[in-house]
């Protein structure tokens, strides 16, 4: 018997495959709570695993975090569930004993956490203390590594296929599942003594285009979705004047992202949103270059555990 079910979505030859296994292992070491590892393996092997005993594989060929979540949610089997990114982990050994206890307790319906990194550019903002999670305070503190609520709730509402990454709307499903929680009338909060390790952003222009077109496009079209018109607003406002006055300071690299950015916030809403079916850029070479039969004869093994 599983206290807590953590899915995580992998992608088949990923370059961060030890990392995810490093994740696995920081798992098996927390104290004093029983896990069940869920890997959701995106890719046309379905053979694949990541080689650690007592991890339960789910093959999927749909490549999306956000449907790769809601797949690994129906195969759980624990009354709690949490969801990880394939290189984030719990910086503590109690995490999870802590998250139990905390959602046990029935003061909250979803807890999310803080962030730390040894880089200089994170990947969402620290906090110094809990965040009560509404309306007023979503937007930057609802997001998907370290999320965990009872699966029967995320059954009943699940991440949005149509934003993540994978999705033309690369971002925003975080936050696009926390609005509807709040507004069906279920507590959440944000805790700044439960931390992951998330890795540093890399620092390169070209990380930084494909990083803003794809979030913008997502986190666009999630506000509007959800009824954020004023915080939409301000987002483009807040672009306007970064694109006026970087120039002004010749920071022209950010001017031309701010300028990106705002393009695509104005147009995300605008571009139909569609579940996922983007191939990764190696898949896709192999599958050009003969190495995978795109559609192979024998039917892929759903819910296989290597334990």
């Amino acid at each position: 018997m599983y206290d807590v079910s953590v899915i995580i979505p992998v992608v088949s030859k990923s370059s961060r495959l030890p990392r995810t296994r490093e994740v696995v292992r920081r798992l098996q070491e927390q104290r004093a709570i029983a896990l069940e590892i869920i890997i959701v393996m995106q890719g046309f092997d379905e053979t694949e695993t990541i080689g650690i005993d007592g991890v339960k594989t789910i093959f999927s060929r749909v490549f999306s975090s956000s449907h790769s979540r809601n797949v690994g949610a129906c195969h759980a089997t624990a009354d709690l569930i949490s969801f990880l990114d394939d290189d984030t982990f719990p910086a503590a050994s109690d995490f999870y004993r802590r998250v139990k206890t905390i959602l046990d307790v029935g003061a909250v319906d979803f807890v999310t956490c803080n962030i730390v990194s040894n880089g200089k550019r994170l990947a969402a903002s620290r906090i110094e203390s809990d965040v009560q999670i509404n309306r007023q305070t979503i937007i930057g503190n609802m997001w998907e590594p370290g999320l965990t609520l009872r699966r029967k709730t995320f059954l009943k509402f699940q991440f949005d296929a149509t934003l993540g990454i994978g999705a033309i709307h690369g971002s925003g499903e975080g936050f696009d599942l926390g609005a509807r929680l709040v507004d069906a009338g279920l507590k959440g909060k944000r805790l700044a003594g439960l931390e992951i390790d998330h890795p540093p952003l890399p620092l390169n222009s070209e990380f930084d285009v494909q990083r803003t077109f794809y979030y913008s496009l997502g986190n666009g079209s999630s506000l509007v979705a959800r009824g954020f018109h004023k915080a939409y607003a301000k987002q483009l406002f807040k672009q306007v004047a970064k694109t006026v006055l970087y120039p002004c300071l010749n920071r022209w690299s950010e001017a031309k992202l701010a300028l990106l950015r705002l393009a695509c916030l104005l147009i995300g809403p605008a571009i139909p949103r569609g579940v996922p079916k983007i191939i990764p850029n190696q898949l896709a070479k192999d599958l050009i270059d003969g190495e995978i039969d795109p559609f192979p004869k024998v039917e892929p093994r759903i819910d296989r555990a290597t334990a």
